[in-house]
């Protein structure tokens, strides 16, 4: 968002010092099914795998990609909408 001037570096900054306060846990998934995701939509592995976990830990997604955001609707996972 940065590069393309979407928000200013203040912004960044904000953002990663929101983001570090988030706690996270290292988790595994079923990486079979998350391919099939990825082939399914024809998207990155790794996106797929962030909506594996979702499905699998029942947790909602939050992401300013449009994209990621309609395809787990699409699945049923709960999205968090944030406003860019």
């Amino acid at each position: 968002m940065l590069k393309r001037s979407r928000i200013n570096l203040e912004q960044a900054i904000e953002a990663i010092e929101i983001y570090q306060e988030i706690p996270l846990e290292i988790t595994e998934i079923n990486l079979k099914v998350a391919v099939r995701l990825a082939g399914k939509y024809d998207i990155y592995a790794y996106d797929a795998y962030i909506l594996q976990c979702a499905i699998e830990h029942d947790l909602p997604l939050i992401s300013l990609d449009q994209n990621l955001i309609d395809i787990a609707k699409h699945e049923g996972i709960q999205v968090i909408e944030v406003e860019s």
